[in-house]
């Protein structure tokens, strides 16, 4: 409990203490899994009524022995979704991904067990290491949010607000003239030339590169954004 007070302390500009731990290690029972679990779920939010709970890991709490095909998952995961819609609360759980292999997955299939939780569950958010730095990529998609691929640089004790992971490696004169075309549609490369100071091969070489990287699309001699 000590611990889950000082990591919160020291990454919290301005710590809440509204915010309740149940720290697993510290309890003299181990914490209770499947039904039980989400009967304490409900105990928790009827004493408390939070809008959020956090259950860190999600391993701590499911009752599969061992067994974890796919439509006991579906059926798992599916009973936590109705009783977040019952409870009207968000219930946000930590999961582990699988090791890197030598080739590329796709996000979902990166998530550690049956391909039936991330079928079934409502919200889906991997947080994938950029390799060499403390920055991250997120990936999150779901049934009511829209696909999006998002990059968060660490600047300690915390992670930035998130930003496009396809913008977020630009360099400082792909900054500007990315930023020019998003705040000026349909605009023309000789206007960028004007508003940017710029060679008109550098802004031609420049809208190439956006281009390759899907950020730009030119159409009849005018660009717009993509992203």
């Amino acid at each position: 409990h000590r611990r889950l007070q000082s990591r919160y302390k020291a990454i919290a500009h301005s710590p809440d203490y509204n915010v309740i731990f149940y720290a697993g290690l510290s309890n003299d029972e181990p914490m209770p899994k499947g039904k039980k679990a989400y009967a304490l779920l409900r105990d928790i939010s009827a004493t408390f009524s939070p809008s959020l709970i956090i259950i860190d890991t999600l391993e701590g709490i499911r009752d599969t022995n061992g067994n974890d095909n796919y439509s006991l998952s579906v059926k798992e995961f599916t009973d936590l979704r109705r009783l977040a819609h019952q409870l009207d609360i968000v219930i946000l759980c930590v999961h582990h991904t699988k090791k890197k292999t030598d080739y590329e997955v796709e996000p979902p299939d990166s998530i550690l067990g049956s391909q039936g939780i991330a079928a079934t569950l409502d919200t889906i958010l991997i947080m994938q290491a950029q390799t060499g730095t403390k920055d991250v990529n997120l990936f999150i998609t779901g049934k009511d949010v829209e696909q999006q691929d998002l990059a968060l640089t660490w600047n300690h004790p915390s992670f930035s607000e998130p930003s496009s992971s396809a913008t977020a490696s630009l360099g400082h004169a792909q900054e500007q003239v990315y930023a020019y075309i998003r705040n000026h549609p349909r605009c023309t490369q000789a206007a960028i030339c004007a508003a940017t100071d710029k060679q008109k091969s550098q802004v031609s070489k420049i809208v190439n590169q956006l281009i390759v990287r899907d950020l730009v699309l030119k159409k009849e001699g005018v660009l717009i954004c993509s992203v």
